[in-house]
């Protein structure tokens, strides 16, 4: 996962020498701001390997930003991941995942922040070619 947030912020880079070339400051101050691990510098990261523990996450995420002011975005990859296979009772599942979503949603109020999910969407490609697929 890291080597991939190291990719984009490579990628963030390249754009931003190739859109605005006269944009960045040429200094060497300039330069170092303008390098991968300044960029990764400032991403807090939490790997989460069950259901649990995003719940803890989640729960601890106010402390955090409480003592990390400098956040202005959450973003948790993959939300519903653990819970569909962990999960089995899906009224309690949807209940859980509501809670959750409560809780991020007073936080980004709270804390003025954005807060984006993201989920695995699987697809057919069979449905894909037929034109079954509606977004």
């Amino acid at each position: 996962m890291v080597e991939r947030v190291y990719q984009i912020a490579e990628g963030c880079i390249s754009d931003i020498m190739e859109y605005f070339p006269c944009h960045h400051d040429k200094s060497s101050s300039g330069q170092e701001n303008l390098q991968p691990e300044s960029f990764l510098a400032g991403i807090y990261y939490f790997r989460i390997c069950s259901y649990t523990e995003q719940i803890a996450v989640i729960n601890y995420l106010e402390k955090f930003l409480g003592e990390h002011k400098d956040v202005r975005i959450v973003i948790i990859d993959s939300v519903t991941f653990h819970f569909r296979q962990d999960f089995d009772d899906l009224a309690l599942r949807t209940r859980v995942l509501s809670g959750l979503s409560l809780k991020l949603m007073k936080l980004s109020k709270s804390y003025n922040l954005a807060v984006s999910f993201t989920n695995r969407l699987d697809i057919d490609a069979e449905t894909v070619i037929r034109g079954g697929l509606v977004l």
